[in-house]
């Protein structure tokens, strides 16, 4: 529990503007987002511009990704889910 809250904490930061909470984020979490990403796309410029909408989304949705449930992995490889199914 205490290690979720910790990770959300993350997410909490990266709302309030620090670059560099997301910046590793993004380097933890960049190559199993695009492995998904990569796995649901057609060609890999497709994969490209899908992991730049993740991205940008977890820039510009972080405070309310940050109520969400799971761990962040799960949380960033759920937003791909959701930017797939759009």
């Amino acid at each position: 529990m205490r290690r979720l809250r910790a990770e959300h904490s993350r997410l909490h930061a990266i709302a309030a503007g620090d670059v560099a909470v997301f910046d590793a984020l993004y380097d933890a979490f960049s190559l199993p987002t695009y492995s998904l990403c990569r796995l649901l796309s057609e060609r890999p410029e497709n994969a490209t511009a899908l992991m730049n909408a993740v991205w940008m989304h977890i820039w510009q949705n972080a405070a309310a990704l940050a109520v969400e449930t799971g761990s962040i992995q799960t949380i960033v490889l759920r937003v791909v889910a959701r930017l797939t199914a759009l």
